[in-house]
């Protein structure tokens, strides 16, 4: 959640501002993301029950790192550049989530599942506060009306990619189903 809400926020103002996206045109990027997520998701909910939660996890990981390095550094570009990028971000970043909310439900026992649960949206909340805000107090705004910092928000979102990764190196699963 940290890694995406230090980027997510900024985006459109990144894009009219910086890159020199159409306030109008800021629609279609949205439904290419949307859309892609929404057929995306299934393939990686399914590669995460074939291959693994914890290896698609890592794959996706370490995948959404390269549109997030571009996404936070690209110049001006067309439209059509725009699109693919943010596609890509969108649909790794959303992927990740697949498999890390199946790894983050199964780490906790099957007994305090609901409790857990309920601490988990607690502090997913909470990340993405602090990571907004913390994103904030990076970026500026000059005179011309382009958003300065914005690469330094994307390092900040790669390097807690990077501690996501190694955490989950670290979580224990507990994927034994309740007896009824």
């Amino acid at each position: 959640m940290f890694s995406g809400f230090t980027v997510i926020p900024y985006i459109t103002v990144y894009a009219v501002g910086n890159v020199g996206i159409s306030q109008l045109d800021l629609p279609i990027v949205y439904l290419f993301g949307g859309g892609a997520t929404f057929f995306s998701a299934r393939f990686i909910g399914h590669w995460a029950d074939k291959y693994g939660k914890a290896r698609v996890y890592r794959w996706a990981a370490c995948a959404a790192m390269i549109p997030l390095l571009v996404l936070t550094n690209i110049g001006v570009v067309p439209l059509w550049v725009w699109v693919i990028c943010t596609t890509c971000f969108f649909v790794l970043i959303s992927g990740r989530m697949i498999p890390g909310m199946a790894l983050i439900t199964s780490a906790a026992q099957p007994n305090l599942r609901g409790t857990f649960m309920s601490l988990n949206g607690t502090v997913q909340s909470v990340s993405m506060g602090l990571a907004t805000t913390l994103a904030g107090f990076l970026i500026t705004v000059d005179a011309s009306g382009k958003m300065q910092g914005y690469p330094l928000v994307g390092l900040v979102a790669i390097a807690a990619n990077l501690v996501a990764i190694w955490f989950v190196a670290k979580l224990v699963v507990h994927d034994k189903p309740l007896k009824a």
